[in-house]
């Protein structure tokens, strides 16, 4: 139940915070969008109107601060958020094969609390399993 109400809100679009970086390197939390597209292919979180977008059989992993530690985590991504913040921080790890097949990028999210946390972050791997289905066809 939990589940299906994520996906319903994903595919509209759910408000979170999103960690964004300014030129000099520093980041902070910022207002975000969280989107999935209604066929399920993409993710998308938008920040300042700035999209950031990956497939769904693109992304590798999927950390959550709570649960894999903070190794897992840049401390320059971390130290501006405070430790309830930490708490619910997500990285999603994924590639882009058609322009860098070998390197790695993140999107960092910031729940707004544990529940929704742990629902985005068992929601994403439902939704990344079910795209890989799909391609398997």
């Amino acid at each position: 139940e939990r589940l299906a109400k994520f996906v319903r809100q994903v595919v509209k679009g759910c408000l979170i915070l999103g960690m964004t970086a300014s030129p000099q390197g520093k980041f902070s939390a910022v207002s975000a969008r969280l989107a999935v597209d209604r066929d399920l292919q993409l993710l998308s979180l938008t920040v300042n109107e700035h999209p950031a977008t990956c497939r769904l059989v693109d992304i590798q992993d999927i950390y959550h601060l709570q649960t894999d530690g903070p190794q897992a985590f840049p401390e320059m991504v971390r130290a501006p958020l405070d430790e309830n913040a930490q708490a619910n921080l997500l990285r999603v790890i994924y590639r882009q094969p058609e322009w860098a097949p070998e390197k790695t990028q993140s999107i960092y999210l910031v729940a707004l609390n544990d529940c929704q946390a742990k629902v985005m972050l068992e929601g994403l791997n439902l939704l990344c399993g079910h795209a890989r289905n799909l391609q398997k066809r």
